[in-house]
């Protein structure tokens, strides 16, 4: 019961791994069988050409992801320790469908920008780890060399980019012996919430443009 962060760190890293390879290639496999133009007569619209990839390749990568989450989900159905922390479970199945947005929306985006499907990927997975994992070893970084410094201040603004800090820093209190309440930070969470909306409604706004 005290892995449950953990796990569902290991949950984000899969979808991290998964995600994008989805939806990378979105557009730009319509760019190398040259049928993007063809694509773009059509009556259908930007909006509806976007959200119907978007959804082709987040309806995979979520149910793949989907299938990691059973435990969790068995959990809060079993007196075990988790009924007092429902909404705490309830954040951590948040975080993963916004993870999941995310990682679908920005191998998108870089499918649109990009002409060739590998150069989308790799693109994908550098931008994704980037803002997901750098925080992370920034914080562990300051932690361990410079804890009392403004660096670290700075950096915990950061980790708000991050779904494993927004994960680590719910409230999750299991029994008299096991608590983390007292080394979390709850605005990560919501600041999480809050940085990926604005992140994944800029992305669509982007591609919408052009």
């Amino acid at each position: 019961r005290q892995l449950a962060p953990w796990y569902i760190g290991y949950v984000l890293l899969f979808n991290l791994l998964v995600g994008p390879v989805f939806s990378a290639d979105s557009l730009t496999s319509e760019r190398e069988r040259s049928t993007l133009d063809l694509l773009l007569t059509t009556l259908i619209t930007p909006w509806q050409m976007l959200w119907g990839k978007l959804l082709s390749g987040l309806r995979v990568s979520s149910v793949l992801t989907s299938f990691l989450l059973w435990p969790v989900f068995l959990a809060c159905l079993m007196p075990v320790g988790y009924w007092e922390n429902i909404l705490t479970m309830a954040g951590y199945f948040l975080i993963v469908a916004l993870t999941a947005v995310t990682t679908a929306m920005t191998a998108l985006f870089c499918s649109t920008i990009f002409r060739k499907s590998s150069t989308s990927l790799m693109c994908s997975y550098l931008v994704l780890a980037t803002i997901f994992l750098v925080p992370i070893a920034a914080r562990v970084f300051t932690q361990t060399f410079a804890p009392n410094s403004t660096a670290s201040d700075v950096v915990s603004i950061f980790e708000a980019f991050s779904p494993f800090a927004a994960a680590f820093n719910l409230p999750l209190t299991l029994d008299d012996s096991y608590s983390n309440v007292a080394r979390i930070d709850i605005r990560i969470f919501f600041g999480f919430i809050l940085f990926a909306i604005v992140y994944n409604s800029a992305l669509l706004l982007g591609m919408i443009q052009l």
